[in-house]
């Protein structure tokens, strides 16, 4: 019978030979990067836009649609700030 650790170190060993392992872990960091890269994006566009004094419900202009972006955008980042 073989122990626990030699049973996991055979599991590990076998995930890591798998290929498509590595194709989705590859896809996941790609997602990942992609996600925080247009974060970064939306980040500068409200930066640059401006002052977003509060969001429209049905916006009617760019402009409208734009600030409730931002607006949702920053109140997404003072939550992640704020612990509960």
């Amino acid at each position: 019978m073989m122990k626990w650790s030699e049973r996991l170190q055979q599991w590990f060993l076998g995930f890591l030979a798998n290929p498509l392992t590595w194709v989705l872990l590859v896809t996941l960091l790609v997602a990942e990067y992609g996600s925080w890269h247009l974060g970064r994006t939306l980040d500068r566009v409200c930066e640059l836009a401006g002052d977003h004094p509060m969001a429209v419900t049905y916006p009617r202009t760019d402009r409208e649609e734009l600030d409730n972006i931002c607006t949702e955008r920053s109140l997404d980042d003072e939550a992640q700030d704020d612990p509960p």
